[in-house]
């Protein structure tokens, strides 16, 4: 049998085997759904586990040499300087690569996770820890009481979905432009070779430029990031870390839309037609909208985006993705999937895909609606695509 509980694997480790015995019963969609919450549970208490300075087991890191405490050192903080009383593996705290690119995904079977690329390795932060765990310090799983808790926070939203209770709560978020970077530093440019058709520098003038260490400093700066089953933090547990996180990891993460709604899921078997309010009348159907013969799924995603009312349409011919989804839901048979399992659904089939399109112009549209609309296509960890739009008609 295979093994259960926390896994090791050779980029990170996977959680398996502590499901309610039920869930084999539903389809891959709720069965990733709850893989979801153990995702979102396992984050936070990893991220507690490391600020313990916790390994795999929840026992102690082996402890760091007395030289390396003397020049402790973080490639995260704007100094470049670590705690030296921090745990093994995170000078920096909560900006610490081991806890700032820790990640994880949901599968239909188990949840697995991973660390992201790092920019100054240019490589997974897993291969660093790989080395980290030959010397005693193996954080490449989750402690058996931290498994205990996550089944527990898990099992827990089970129930309420099953009850038809459960309710998600999105996170207050913001979208904030970013930091202007001009300006941050300056250096004389009287022997610069400027690019072509640029204005050439005058001897004794001084022009804004950055070398490659304010470049470092700038994006190591304290800055807000929304980072997955991490708090932001607030008060910085040590002077050379400073409080929250930093600009680079405001760009590996993102930005989230401020505000969206996460649709409440049901149980498939309690989901009944809902009659629709009558409304002012509607314009004509637009022709081709709904293919003949195709499978449930996208037979009542065609059905959605018809239905898209015009006012909130982008345009005749097409309407946001998030817009789409909110009228799935509405639909008797649909599967009560997440706007991100939504979003999954849509970029994962290549018929789907060519009635989808991007936003352009994006400075004369809704952020916010750019940004809740938005939909990947991954080939690995590249984006191959991006979306913004379902089209009303095949082209």
């Amino acid at each position: 049998m295979p093994e259960t509980g926390s896994v090791s694997t050779p980029s990170g480790y996977k959680i398996r085997g502590i499901e309610p015995p039920d869930l084999k019963d539903y389809p891959p969609s709720t069965r990733k759904l709850y893989w979801g919450w153990v995702v979102d549970a396992t984050l936070r208490r990893k991220d507690l586990e490391l600020s313990r300075g916790l390994d795999k087991d929840g026992e102690p890191l082996k402890p760091i040499s007395p030289a390396t405490r003397k020049r402790r050192r973080s490639a995260m903080t704007p100094s470049g300087k670590g705690d030296p009383n921090a745990p093994p593996l995170t000078p920096g705290h909560q900006k610490s690569r081991t806890r700032s690119l820790h990640s994880g995904r949901a599968l239909s079977t188990h949840a697995e996770f991973f660390w992201r690329f790092d920019t100054f390795t240019a490589n997974s932060w897993a291969v660093v820890l790989s080395y980290q765990a030959r010397v005693g310090r193996d954080v490449f799983g989750l402690s058996p009481a931290g498994v205990a808790w996550v089944k527990r926070q898990a099992d827990r939203r089970w129930a309420q979905y099953r009850s038809g209770q459960y309710r998600e709560h999105p996170a207050a978020e913001t979208v904030r432009r970013p930091a202007a970077i001009r300006g941050v530093g300056r250096a004389t440019s009287q022997w610069t070779t400027l690019g072509h058709n640029a204005e050439q520098a005058t001897p004794g003038k001084t022009r804004r430029w950055m070398t490659v260490e304010e470049w470092q400093t700038y994006f190591r700066e304290s800055a807000r990031a929304s980072i997955p089953g991490r708090p932001n933090v607030r008060v910085a547990p040590h002077p050379t870390t400073g409080p929250q996180f930093n600009r680079l990891l405001g760009h590996v993460w993102g930005r989230q839309a401020g505000g969206a709604v996460v649709r409440a899921p049901k149980p498939a078997e309690t989901v009944a037609p809902k009659q629709r309010v009558a409304m002012a009348p509607q314009p004509k159907p637009i022709a081709q909208v709904i293919p003949p013969e195709s499978p449930p799924f996208k037979r009542l995603l065609w059905e959605a985006v018809a239905a898209v009312p015009e006012d909130l349409a982008f345009s005749n011919a097409k309407v946001w993705i998030h817009h789409a989804w909110d009228e799935y839901l509405k639909l008797a048979g649909a599967e009560p999937l997440t706007l991100a399992q939504f979003k999954a659904r849509l970029a994962d089939d290549p018929e789907i895909r060519a009635r989808m399109n991007r936003a352009d112009l994006v400075q004369a549209m809704d952020p916010r609606l750019v940004e809740q609309s938005h939909t990947e296509y991954r080939l690995g960890s590249t984006v191959a695509a991006t979306w913004n739009f379902l089209r009303r008609r095949a082209q």
